[in-house]
C-alpha cells in the first residue's frame, strides 16, 4: 500500500477560532496537525485495488464512498440512493435496479433484515452484525469477521502513517495469517445451514 495525505487547512485555524472563545484551546495553537485527507491505495494479492479516503475535518456532505468497479459493472452505493450501471451505459432504472435487489438480497437479510430495521443502529445494520456474530458462535460456524481480519484492518493506520512520513513510499502489508487465508471456508451469509437463535 501507498499512502499521501493533505496539507492540514483547516484544524489549526480552527485552533486559532476556538481559543479565542475558550482557552483550553489555546494549547492546540500553532501545533502541527495532520492533513485533512488521507488516501491510500492498496493493490491486492488478487491484483485488484483498493483506494481508501480518510477524511477528518473537510465540510462535505455524509458519505461512506462505497464504489466498485469491476469488470462487468459499476456500482456504487453512496450518495443514495445506490446505482449500478453495466458497461459504458447509463445507470439502471428504478425498477431494475429493484428486480437486482430483490434477485441477490442475501439470506441473511431476507431472515432478519426487517427485525434489524426496527432495533434499528445504522439502519439495522449495527443488530444484523451482532446477530451475525452470536449466531455464528451458538451453530459453530466460522464467523465472517476473525482477529486476522481484526489485525489486517488495524495495521492499515500505522501503515499508512509510515507512507506518508516517508515520502509515500509503498509499504507491505503483513500476511497475519502466514498464508492461510487461501484455505479459509466461504461465509454462509445466505444461511443455508439452519440457524437457531432468531424465528421470522
Amino acid at each position: 500500500m501507498s499512502s499521501m495525505s493533505s496539507k492540514d487547512f483547516m484544524l489549526g485555524q480552527k485552533a486559532k477560532e476556538m481559543a479565542a472563545t475558550d482557552k483550553q484551546f489555546e494549547s492546540y495553537i500553532d501545533k502541527p496537525f495532520r492533513g485533512n485527507m488521507n488516501i491510500s491505495n492498496i493493490l491486492t494479492n488478487s491484483g485488484s485495488t483498493i483506494m481508501l479516503q480518510h477524511d477528518v475535518s473537510s465540510p462535505r456532505p455524509y458519505s461512506r464512498l462505497h464504489l466498485i468497479s469491476g469488470t462487468k459493472a459499476f456500482a456504487q452505493k453512496y450518495p443514495l440512493p445506490g446505482k449500478i450501471a453495466i458497461g459504458h451505459a447509463d445507470f439502471l432504472s428504478a425498477e431494475e435496479m429493484t428486480k437486482l435487489e430483490q434477485q441477490y438480497t442475501p439470506g441473511i437479510v431476507k431472515k432478519i433484515g426487517e427485525l434489524a430495521k426496527q432495533i434499528g443502529g445504522h439502519g439495522g445494520m449495527d443488530f444484523m452484525m451482532d446477530w451475525r456474530l452470536i449466531d455464528c458462535l451458538r451453530n459453530g460456524l466460522p464467523m465472517d469477521m476473525d482477529v486476522y481480519d481484526a489485525a489486517s484492518w488495524s495495521v492499515i493506520g500505522p501503515l499508512s502513517e509510515w507512507s506518508v512520513a516517508n515520502g509515500s513510499q509503498p509499504i507491505e502489508v503483513p500476511d497475519f495469517t502466514a498464508g492461510h487465508w487461501k484455505n479459509n471456508q466461504v461465509h454462509d451469509i445466505e444461511l443455508a445451514r439452519e440457524t437457531s437463535i432468531v424465528s421470522s
